[in-house]
C-alpha cells in the first residue's frame, strides 16, 4: 500500500488496525469480495463502511418508539435528513476509491504541449453539492509558472468553482424567477447546504459566462422551406444602481428628483419604478415546423375541453419550436440584440424561401427596429402582436397581424395610415394618400387632427365611432 493510501484513509475515515470495529450489517446490503470469506473486507471495502453505518441506524431509529410516535411529517423530514447524509457518504467513499486507485501518468501534457512529469499525490479539495460538502483527494502534475494540472478533476469534469453542477444549475433557475436572497433560500431548502446571497450571486454570474459559446455550438441547420422562421424580442426591466442606469434613463431620473424638490409632491409609483430599472434586451430565433390545426384545436388547447355532455375530441398538437437560439444583453442597445437575432435567420435562410414570423407585445420601437431590418434585407416578415398581454383590461382580443415592409421613399408624401388595435376599421385623414402597396397600419391610437374620420364597419358607414 503507498503512503498517500494510508494517509488517506487515516485522514478521512480514522481507521486504524488497533481501532477496528465490528458492525452488524444486514445481509442485503453487505459486500464480499469475490473469492474472500463472509466477512472478510479488503482496503476498498472498508472506504464504504460508513455508508453502512449511516443506513444501519437509520433501520435501528425506523423501527424504534420514537419513530413510531411521529406523524407523517415528522417521519418525512427525519428521512429526508438521513437520507441526504446518506448521498454524501456513498459520493464521499466512491470519490476516496478514485484517489485509491490512481495512477501516476507520464501522458499529461498542459496546452503548450509541454509533458508534465512533476507530481504529487494528495491534493485536497473541499466540493459542494447538494447533499452536503465532499472532499476530493487527486495527485497534481506541476510545472514551475504554471497552473497545476488535475486529470481527475478532468475526469469528473469539475468546474473551477467548488460548487457541484447540481448547486449551479438550481441556483441559476431560481435566480432566473426571484431575487438572490430568495434563489438561495430555495436552493438551501431543497438540500443539505447553506448558500448565502452573495454565493448565489455569484454563481448566477458565473453559469452565465458561456450563454454564447453554448448557442454557438448547437447552430442547427438548414430546414424545409416549409418550416415557419421565428424571430422573437422583448424586455425585461430589473432595478439597478443609480450609476448603472441608461444615460436616457438617468436624466429622466434627474428631471423627476428635480420636480419633485419644486412642487413637493412625490413621484408616481410607475415612474419612481422607470427611474430605478434598468431593461435587458432578449431575442429568440427557432424554427416552426408546420402543424396544421382547425379552429376547434385552438379553442380546446386554450380553453380546455368542450363543456359536459358534448363529446371531447383530443385536439392536434400546435407548433413546437426547436433549435431555438437566445441573444440577450443589460449592456447593448436593444436594436443591435434584434440585428444579432436577424443575421442568425438570414443564416438559416439566406435565399428568403421560407415564412420569417416575428412575435412580439406591441412595442413600437421594436416593431421599428424590425421593419428597417425587413427593408435592409429585403425580406418580408410578418410580425404578429399579442394583444392580449397588451390588454390592461383583461378582455381577451384578437391578435392583429401586419406586414413590414420597406417603408415609403423619402418625399413621396405618403403617410403609413393608423388604426384602433383589434378593429377591422382602418383611419385616415382625407388628404392622406394612400399607403405602399402591401402595407397595413401599425397598431396605435389615432393620431390628433381635426380632420374628419371616417369608421367603416360591415353594415353602414358613419363619421363618428360606432357605439
Amino acid at each position: 500500500m503507498r503512503a498517500r493510501d494510508s494517509h488517506r484513509l487515516h485522514s478521512l475515515w480514522r481507521l486504524k488496525p488497533e481501532e477496528e470495529k465490528t458492525v452488524a450489517v444486514d445481509a442485503s446490503i453487505a459486500y464480499f469480495p469475490p473469492g474472500a470469506g463472509a466477512g472478510a473486507g479488503d482496503l476498498e471495502d472498508a472506504l464504504f463502511s460508513a455508508v453502512r453505518e449511516q443506513v444501519e441506524l437509520m433501520i435501528g431509529w425506523a423501527r424504534s418508539d420514537e419513530a413510531l410516535g411521529l406523524e407523517h411529517h415528522g417521519l418525512e423530514d427525519r428521512a429526508m435528513t438521513d437520507g441526504l447524509e446518506v448521498m454524501r457518504l456513498l459520493v464521499q467513499a466512491h470519490l476516496d476509491l478514485r484517489a485509491l486507485r490512481e495512477q501516476h501518468r507520464d501522458d499529461v501534457t498542459d496546452a503548450d504541449g509541454e509533458v508534465r512529469r512533476t507530481a504529487g499525490d494528495g491534493q485536497e479539495r473541499t466540493r459542494v453539492m447538494i447533499f452536503g460538502d465532499v472532499a476530493t483527494s487527486r495527485i497534481a502534475y506541476r510545472k514551475k509558472g504554471k497552473p497545476n494540472l488535475y486529470p481527475q478533476d478532468a475526469e469528473l469534469n469539475w468546474g473551477p468553482r467548488c460548487y457541484s453542477a447540481g448547486v449551479e444549475k438550481r441556483t441559476a433557475k431560481a435566480s432566473a424567477a426571484a431575487p438572490f436572497g430568495q434563489a438561495a433560500a430555495q436552493v438551501s431548502a431543497a438540500g443539505a447546504i447553506t448558500l448565502g446571497k452573495r454565493q448565489a450571486e455569484e454563481i448566477a454570474v458565473a453559469v452565465a459566462a458561456d450563454f454564447d459559446g453554448f448557442y454557438a455550438s448547437r447552430l442547427p441547420g438548414p430546414c424545409p422551406p416549409e418550416t415557419g422562421l421565428l424571430l422573437t424580442c422583448d424586455g425585461s426591466g430589473f432595478p439597478v444602481l443609480p450609476k448603472a442606469l441608461r444615460e436616457a434613463t438617468a436624466r429622466a431620473a434627474t428631471a423627476r428628483a428635480k420636480a419633485r424638490e419644486e412642487n413637493g409632491w412625490p413621484d408616481e409609483p410607475s415612474d419612481l419604478r422607470k427611474s430605478r430599472k434598468r431593461i435587458a434586451e432578449l431575442a429568440a430565433v427557432a424554427d416552426i415546423p408546420p402543424a396544421p390545426r382547425v379552429p376547434e384545436d385552438i379553442l380546446t388547447a386554450l380553453f380546455g375541453p368542450p363543456r359536459p355532455g358534448k363529446e371531447a375530441v383530443k385536439p392536434a398538437p400546435g407548433p413546437q419550436a426547436q433549435g431555438k437560439t437566445l441573444f440577450a444583453s443589460v449592456r447593448r442597445p436593444a436594436g443591435e440584440v434584434i440585428a444579432d437575432a436577424f443575421a442568425e435567420a438570414r443564416r438559416r435562410d439566406p435565399q428568403h424561401e421560407r415564412p420569417w414570423i416575428a412575435v412580439i407585445d406591441g412595442n413600437r420601437h421594436q416593431i421599428a427596429v424590425i421593419q428597417e431590418l425587413a427593408a435592409k434585407y429585403k425580406v418580408k416578415v410578418t410580425i404578429l402582436i399579442d394583444l392580449i398581454s397588451r390588454n390592461t383590461c383583461g378582455r381577451p382580443r384578437t391578435p392583429s397581424s401586419i406586414l413590414a415592409s420597406p417603408p415609403p421613399a423619402t418625399g413621396s408624401g405618403s403617410r403609413r395610415p393608423r388604426s384602433w388595435p383589434g378593429s377591422t376599421a382602418t383611419s385616415a385623414p382625407a388628404s392622406a394618400a394612400a399607403p405602399p402597396p402591401g402595407d397595413t397600419a401599425l397598431p396605435s391610437a389615432p393620431a390628433p387632427t381635426n380632420a374628419p374620420v371616417t369608421w367603416k364597419t360591415s353594415r353602414t358607414t358613419s363619421p363618428t365611432p360606432p357605439s
